[in-house]
This record gives C-alpha cells, structure tokens and sequence, in this order.
C-alpha cells in the first residue's frame, strides 16, 4: 500500500491538534483528496482514513467506507488493502456489540496476513478476536490470543502494538477481579504509551488504571488526581466522550469524599459534553448520577427536577437500566418520608424493570452463547480445513521428496553406469596404447631385423663382387634376392596381423570412405595411423623416403584433402 503523501499528512496533523471539533475538517480534508486521485492504491488508504475517523463518530459510516476499500482491494487484488479492510470492519463490528460479524472479519484479516506474511496485521487481527473473546466471557482463550499478538509485537519492536496487547491482557484480569494483575499490565501499557507520547493510549490507560484504584475509598484522592491527568491529555486529543466519562468518574469520586461542590463541577461537565454529543443514555445515567447527590443533600425540588429528567429519556428511549435507577431512587425517597404506599409502588416498579432486564441478560447471555457456540463451530471449520491444508501439503511435500529421492537414486545409478563406461571406456584405451606401443616395438624390432638383414645383403652383394665364378655370383645374387623377399613378405604380414588385432575396423572404415585405395595406399594408411615417420616408414617397406614422401602426396589427393594446414596423420587418425 501506498502512503498518503506528505503534504496531506502534515495537514491532517494539524488539524488533529485543534482537536474533537476539527474531525470534520479532518474528514472534509481526506475526502478532498479522495476526489482528486485515480491512484487506487491511495484511494484504499484515504478510504481507510476516513473510517478510522469515523470510528468512534458514527460507526454506520466508517462501516460504508471501509466497505469501499474493501470492494477495491478485492477488484485490484490488493493483499494489504484486503487485510487492512478486514481489520477496519472488524473493529467496527466490535463498537457496534456484534461480535460475530467482528470475529468473521478479524479471522479472514488474520489468515489472510498469514498467508501474506503480514505480522503486524495478524497481530492487530489476533487482539481484535480476542478483546472480543473477553467481551462475550471467553477470558482462557482470549488471553492465549493476547498473548500471541504481544510476542508478535515484541519481535517486530512495535510499540504501539505492544501497548495495545498489555491494555487487553490488563482487562482480561480486571473482567476476572484480578485486580492487581490488571493494574500491572495496566501500568505497562501506560509507561510505553507514554515512552511513546501517545495521547491517546495515556488517556486509556489512565482511565483504566482509575477504574482499579476507584474500588478502594482510601484510593479516591490518588485516583482523582490520575482522572484529573486523563481530563488534560482528552481534552487536547478531543475525546469528549472519555471526557463525559470522566467528569462523571470525578463528580463520583468526590462525592464519595463529600466534596459536593467539586462533584457538581464536574457532573454538570459531564452533563454538557454528553448533551454536545447527543449521548442520551450516557446523559440519562448523568441525570441519576446528580439526582442521587441531590438526594443524599435532602434537596427535594432538586432531586425530583433530575430524576424527572433521566427517567423521560429512560421511558422514551427504552433505557431499562436508567428506569431501574430512576424506581430505586424513588423507592428510597418515598421509604425515608415513611410513604410507603408510593415506596412499595416504586419497589413493585423496580422489581418488574429488574426482572425484564434479567430476562434480557439472560436473553442477551443466550445470544452471546450462540454465538460463541457459531465461532467456535467456524474455528473448528477454519481449523479442519487448514488441516486438510496441511494434509495436502504434507502429502504433496512427500511425494515431491520420494520424487526426489528416485531421481536422486537414478542419477547416482546414471552417474555410476557413466563412470563404470568412463572406466571401461579408460580401460580400452590403456590397453589401445598399451597395443600400440606393443606394435610400435614390434615394428621398431621388424626394423632393427631388417636392418640387420640388409647388412647380410650388402656383405653377399661385396661376395658377389669379388667372387670369380659365374656360378657362384649367380648364386650368391640368388641368396640375396630370396632373403629381401623373404624380409619384405614377413614384414608386412607381421604388421598386419598386430595392427588387425588392435584396429580391426579401420580397413572396413577406410573403404567404406574412400574405396578407390590401393593395397601399398591402404597400408600407407596404417602406418600413418600408428604416426610413424617417413623415416620409419621406409626402413620398414624398404622403399627410399623420397618415394613415401611421393605417396603421401598422392594419398592426399585420393583423400580430399588440399588444404596444407590440414595434418595428414590427425585426418586418417580420425577415420
């Protein structure tokens, strides 16, 4: 997701410093831009910027723009949009008390960034499912979820997140009337959203820790100085309905002192904000609040004005809770003027509103039961199909590392077959040399024989010469003669029955390729095969080097080849 540019961000700042009664310009501002810009990703976060504002305004409008940036993140696949959608609407559901709905979406946000490795957001997403888990009484698993987003948090070294998980935590054990447990995590979260400057999260966190200290009268004037505290930080980060919460707190605690002068201050405060906001139940129980004080002081007209008051709003707006205090309060006035006629009409009165609202506890017990009872049959769900999941991926993993493995034990097989034929193919040609040189030796040994022959010859020839009778040189000639065709005869047969041993295929081969070839060409062939010199050449056939240098010419015309960087041995080696 893209960021909103700077320039936007420094106005919505400041405009956030005027305070509560600058959310409008706020809003006015981000849809502005929204207006102005086609960039989807931009749009997604003003959209979620304007429900955010909306949050705690009117949550029927956060609702409608976190909606819109939803639709959009859906169309565009956008994963952190979907994500951060999810997380906005679940939040919203959780303002409006419908915590299926808050759970349905907190869980998709939560899988979905998962999936996407968005920790922070699966954090955020965890904490929400589990402040709701509280809300319906669900405490075992709400804490293990709390516990899971404050671990996340602390890894990544959010601290914002990490106040929010230890707020949770603190509330957990406050539901349980642990409270010492409850102002420690309490107090944690307030010293990092301090460490931090977060108005907000000071404010909340002040709130909470007076709600600890305000169960204990010898606590009341610590705990007024936290609320007094509270009031600032509200009052510059424009929260008037924790302020009306506020004033009502202190008008409470000072009333518990007797300090009446002080609790009217502030219940009168209390009752002006709630009027600015338009928070009729919140006034009516403002309205007892003062009523009860007025009661305590023995002011009749007083108490009747205030009491008339809260319950016209009770009756009007159904509020059965203000009905009941308004009856109890009456009930009271009439049993201390010993009316007990009007006091046990007011009690009969309080008893019904107290039975009605028992049976819609009971009511609204049952719903939240059903509803856990829905959730927890959708987690079991979520978890069999995640497990279906693994299964899959397991069984997917598997085959992939038996495949793996078989291709493995294939190659190694290949590899081994491949160096048992390099072995082989090494073999062969150690014993191609080793035969080689044999034949070289036996050539060269040929040739030390026929050389030792010619010697003979020679000396017979010096016989002939010098011999005086026709028939003993035409003898001697004889011998000699016999001798040079006896030498070249086994020369060559020799040769030839070594070299057919070793190369048995180059004569096929070679008439294969050129079969105009004489016998002395073939043979030409072999020895150069065997790369012996003209030299060797000629001692061994007995002709004169200048006629193998002839043939050589010659056999490289019948071969093709012309051109004279070509190597006449490497060529007929190639054959």
């Amino acid at each position: 997701m893209k960021k909103i540019p700077c320039f936007w961000i420094a106005i919505f700042s400041l405009l956030m410093l005027f305070g509560y009664s600058q959310d409008r310009q706020v809003i006015d501002s981000i849809e502005m831009v929204l207006l102005q810009t086609t960039d989807v990703d931009l749009r997604v976060d003003l959209l979620l910027n304007v429900s955010d504002e909306y949050l705690t305004l009117d949550p029927d409008k956060a609702k409608i723009y976190a909606e819109n940036a939803l639709i959009l993140s859906n169309k565009y696949e956008l994963d952190k949009g979907k994500v951060l959608s999810h997380i906005d609407l679940a939040e919203i559901y959780q303002i409006k008390t419908d915590f299926k709905n808050c759970i349905e979406h907190a869980s998709q946000a939560k899988e979905m960034a998962i999936l996407n490795g968005f920790k922070s957001e699966f954090a955020k997403s965890a904490l929400i499912i589990a402040n709701s888990y509280t809300q319906l009484g669900y405490y075992t698993k709400s804490s293990d979820l709390c516990f899971e987003a404050l671990e996340v948090y602390e890894k990544l070294e959010n601290a914002k997140g990490t106040c929010d998980a230890l707020n949770s935590i603190g509330i957990i054990y406050f539901q349980q009337k642990q409270y010492n447990k409850a102002l420690e995590y309490f107090q944690k979260s307030l010293d990092i959203a301090e460490e931090m400057k977060d108005d907000r999260g000071i404010s909340r966190g002040l709130n909470n820790i007076s709600n600890v200290y305000g169960l204990e009268k010898e606590n009341i004037p610590k705990n007024i100085k936290i609320l007094i505290k509270a009031v600032k930080i509200n009052q510059q980060t424009g929260q008037k309905l924790w302020l009306g919460i506020n004033y009502s707190n202190l008008a409470l605690y000072y009333s518990k002192i007797d300090e009446y002068d002080s609790s009217f201050y502030y219940i009168h405060k209390s009752i002006n904000t709630y009027k600015e906001l338009n928070n009729q139940m919140d006034l009516a129980e403002a309205y007892n609040q003062i009523s009860g004080y007025y009661f305590n002081l023995e002011n009749t007209e007083q108490f009747f004005y205030y009491l008339n008051m809260a319950d016209s709003i009770g009756s009007k707006n159904d509020y059965l809770d203000i009905q009941l205090t308004s009856a109890n309060l009456l009930q009271k006035y009439y049993s201390s003027i010993a009316d007990f006629e009007n006091a046990f009409k007011y009690k009969s009165i309080e008893f019904n509103l107290k039975d009605s609202l028992d049976n819609e506890n009971s009511l609204t017990r049952l719903a939240k039961l059903e509803s856990l009872y829905d959730l927890e049959k959708k987690e079991q769900e979520r978890k069999i199909q995640a497990q279906r999941k693994d299964f899959i991926s397991i069984l997917i993993i598997v085959c992939l590392v038996a495949g793996l493995v078989v291709i493995l034990l294939l190659l190694f097989r290949y590899r081994i077959k491949v160096r048992y034929s390099n072995l082989k193919q090494l073999k062969l040609e150690d014993e191609l040399e080793f035969k080689n040189k044999e034949m070289a030796a036996n050539v060269i040994g040929v040739m030390k024989k026929n050389d030792m022959l010619s010697d003979i010859i020679s000396k017979l020839i010096d016989i002939e010469n010098e011999a005086t009778k026709d028939e003993t040189k035409s003898s001697i000639k004889q011998i000699a003669i016999e001798i040079e065709n006896s030498i070249q005869a086994k020369i060559w047969e020799e040769f030839e029955m070594r070299f057919k041993q070793v190369h048995s295929d180059f004569y096929d081969r070679l008439n294969q390729c050129f079969p105009d070839l004489s016998p002395n060409e073939q043979r030409l062939c072999a020895f150069l095969k065997l790369n012996l010199s003209t030299k060797e050449i000629s001692s061994i056939t007995g002709q004169s080097s200048r006629a193998i240098e002839m043939a050589r010419f010659r056999l490289r015309k019948k071969l093709g080849i012309s051109a004279q960087d070509v190597n006449l041995i490497t060529f007929i080696t190639g054959i």
